[in-house]
């Protein structure tokens, strides 16, 4: 039975949760991008009985049915809309942090105080400012269930062992099969905790669940055409240089400003909070390596709870761009190594204090800043293209950006189709209608970002906002920028 008193924190931290989004939330101006597009559509087709995918379309890892299955419930609330699928991914996160809150409290029930502070820098932190709500394919998925595999792993709630273990090998697997980063904290744990216990047959039966996991997984998923296979980018030509920008990848990455590689200048307030994470991150991997060569003893867990450090490290080495999204983990492993820190330090006062100051600083850098990419998408001016499309009868579309199709298709509840550069794309069957419409000589028309042209040479545009449009959209014009691999099975059945 769950305390009264940890029932008050549970609900003050689900309603901060949402309280401290509301800004975003409410904003006029909030759209989905391209990839959430695609999650957005796929639990469209769900909710229409269409069909369920178990990964992000056209692509063999970022298993995305929680995400679509938490969108579910909100579209039959709020309709297939922007809200509903930003509230949906909110509701998602806030479990994962109410979960890594009684994860702290499972390890450490004397300094609940402490462990809320830490959650509240977590929920105002500017890197998950706008992250809790994006559906992007597995994120929220991996965080949420590194969250609740924690809480297993460490709860005194009676559980058989093996019960136990099978959830922890199921949860587990999920974590790795939706966006296996955060595995960089949750692995080190999991072994730590099954040395201590000194129960190999525990260990087998992980192992066993997370096969059986795979194979339920495997066996139900439909995904018929792999466009985004997993393939590591190895950089290891620039291992060194890669190395040393680790610090600035991080301190960007916290800033929570960015959007893939791209980042964008932010508040003071995002840059003084990054700056805090990279020195603390720095200090508890210091205190970890002199409690492991001079002061092991009593020690073993925070040292366990530091090995992310090094192993985030190295999987940053693996891309030549700095891409922020891979360093989300860092935040909520960096409190809870630090939370567990503190159960042998106990400086409670000190520690208490300096939560507070990032608090402050997480306040004024999420309420009072909200970290707002300015991105390409646009919904006013998306939602006016949309209207003069239809207003000359135009369904289908050939895009020079491989995240505006998801957007257009979304946005026109799918009454307009279109189709990226390469042919598949993440879903096969509207590429071809699009080739169909093209070459029956229906009204095809191309659309892109304001100047992004991807080669084609335009002497003129039908309508031009933050978006364009031509209805230029001849095979032969195409062909510069565009794959028609059904070229010949098109033509013949004109």
């Amino acid at each position: 039975m769950l305390k009264s008193e940890n029932i008050k924190y549970i609900l003050l931290i689900t309603i901060l949760c949402f309280l401290s989004r509301l800004s975003i939330l409410l904003d006029s101006g909030l759209v989905l991008d391209g990839d959430e597009c695609v999650v957005a559509l796929m639990a469209k087709h769900a909710y229409q009985g269409k069909e369920i995918s178990i990964f992000f379309w056209g692509q063999n890892y970022g298993f995305t049915l929680v995400e679509v299955l938490f969108i579910l419930p909100f579209y039959a609330i709020f309709g297939v809309t922007t809200i509903a699928v930003k509230l949906a991914m909110l509701s998602l996160w806030s479990i994962g942090v109410i979960f890594l809150y009684k994860t702290m409290i499972a390890i450490d029930n004397k300094n609940k105080v402490f462990a809320f502070l830490l959650i509240l820098i977590l929920i105002l932190c500017p890197t998950w400012s706008n992250w809790s709500m994006e559906a992007r394919g597995g994120y929220l998925t991996s965080f949420t269930a590194t969250s609740i595999t924690l809480f297993i792993l460490f709860s005194s709630v009676k559980l058989n062992t093996y019960i136990r273990y099978i959830l922890i090998g199921l949860f587990t697997y999920i974590v790795y099969t939706a966006q296996p980063f955060w595995l960089a904290g949750l692995v080190p744990l999991v072994v730590y905790k099954m040395i201590r216990e000194k129960k190999l047959s525990a260990f087998l039966v992980m192992i066993i669940s997370a096969a059986v996991m795979a194979y339920l997984i495997n066996l139900i998923n439909n995904t018929t055409e792999i466009v985004y296979a997993v393939h590591p980018n190895y950089a290891l030509d620039s291992i060194v240089s890669n190395v040393t920008r680790f610090p600035e990848y991080l301190y960007k990455s916290l800033q929570g400003n960015y959007a893939f590689a791209w980042y964008q200048e932010t508040s003071i307030f995002h840059k003084v909070f990054a700056g805090g994470i990279v020195v603390l991150v720095f200090l508890i991997a210091v205190f970890s390596c002199l409690h492991l060569i001079f002061n092991k003893k009593n020690f073993g867990l925070f040292i366990t709870s530091t090995i992310f450090i090094p192993v985030v490290l190295v999987y940053s080495l693996t891309t030549d761009e700095m891409q922020g999204r891979y360093l989300l983990p860092v935040v909520g492993f960096t409190l809870l190594a630090l939370y567990i820190y503190q159960t042998r330090l106990r400086i409670t006062v000190l520690l208490n204090s300096i939560a507070v100051i990032l608090i402050i600083l997480c306040s004024l850098s999420t309420l009072a800043f909200p970290a707002y990419f300015d991105g390409q998408t646009n919904r006013k001016d998306l939602e006016t293209t949309l209207t003069h499309l239809k207003k000359h009868n135009i369904k289908y579309l050939y895009a020079t950006n491989c995240m505006l199709p998801w957007e257009v298709m979304f946005y026109s509840d799918e009454t307009i189709l279109c189709r990226m550069f390469y042919f598949p794309g993440r879903y096969p069957t509207y590429d071809t209608i699009v080739d169909y419409a093209l070459y029956r000589g229906e009204k095809t028309a191309v659309i892109g970002y304001w100047r992004e042209y991807a080669g084609l040479e335009f002497d003129s545009l039908d309508f031009e906002n933050h978006y364009y449009i031509s209805r230029n959209a001849t095979k032969q014009f195409l062909s510069k920028a565009f794959e028609f691999p059904l070229a010949d099975t098109l033509s013949s059945k004109q």
